[in-house]
C-alpha cells in the first residue's frame, strides 16, 4: 500500500512538472510571437524613415526661399509627429496583443492540464491549490490589458488633438 501511494505521488509530481513545463513553453512561445510583432513594427518604421529621407532630400533640393524652407520644416515636423504617434500606438497594440495571447494560452493550457480528475481524489477539475494562482494571473492580465487600452485611448486622443 505504501508503494502505491509513492507511485501515485510520483505520478502527480511528474504531471505537475509536465504542466509547469507546458505553461513555460506556452508563455515563451507567446513572448517570442510578441517580440516578432514588435520587431515587425520597428522594421516598418525604419523602412518608412528611409523612404522619407529620400523624399526630404529631394524636397530640400527644391527649396529656394526662406518661406519654402519654413513650409517644408513645418510639414516635416507634422509628419514626424504623426509617425511617432503611429509608431508608439502600433507598439502598444503589439504589447497588448502579446498580453492577451499569453493570458489566453496560459488559461487554455491550465484548463487542459486540470480538466481531468486527480488520481485517488474525489475532487475534479482544478485543484484548490492552483485556483489562487489562476485568479491572480487573470487579474494581472486584466489590469495590464485595461492599462494598455487606456494608453491606446490616450495616444489616440493626443493624435486627434494634434491633427
Amino acid at each position: 500500500m505504501d508503494a502505491s501511494v509513492n507511485v501515485g505521488q510520483s505520478t502527480q509530481f511528474i504531471d505537475a512538472f509536465k504542466t509547469q513545463a507546458q505553461l513555460n513553453l506556452v508563455f515563451m512561445n507567446a513572448l517570442v510571437t510578441g517580440a516578432e510583432q514588435v520587431r515587425a513594427v520597428q522594421l516598418e518604421a525604419a523602412r518608412e524613415t528611409e523612404a522619407q529621407i529620400g523624399r526630404v532630400a529631394k524636397q530640400v533640393g527644391d527649396v529656394h526661399t526662406f518661406q519654402e524652407l519654413l513650409t517644408l520644416q513645418t510639414t516635416l515636423l507634422d509628419d514626424c509627429r504623426r509617425g511617432t504617434v503611429d509608431y508608439w500606438t502600433k507598439l502598444a497594440k503589439a504589447a497588448q496583443q502579446t498580453q492577451i495571447d499569453i493570458a489566453a494560452r496560459v488559461q487554455e493550457t491550465s484548463n487542459r492540464a486540470f480538466s481531468h480528475d486527480l488520481p485517488n481524489s474525489s475532487e475534479s477539475a482544478m485543484p484548490a491549490s492552483i485556483q489562487p494562482f489562476t485568479t491572480i494571473v487573470e487579474s494581472v492580465f486584466k489590469a495590464a490589458s485595461d492599462a494598455n487600452a487606456a494608453m491606446l485611448k490616450a495616444i489616440g486622443a493626443k493624435g486627434q488633438e494634434a491633427a
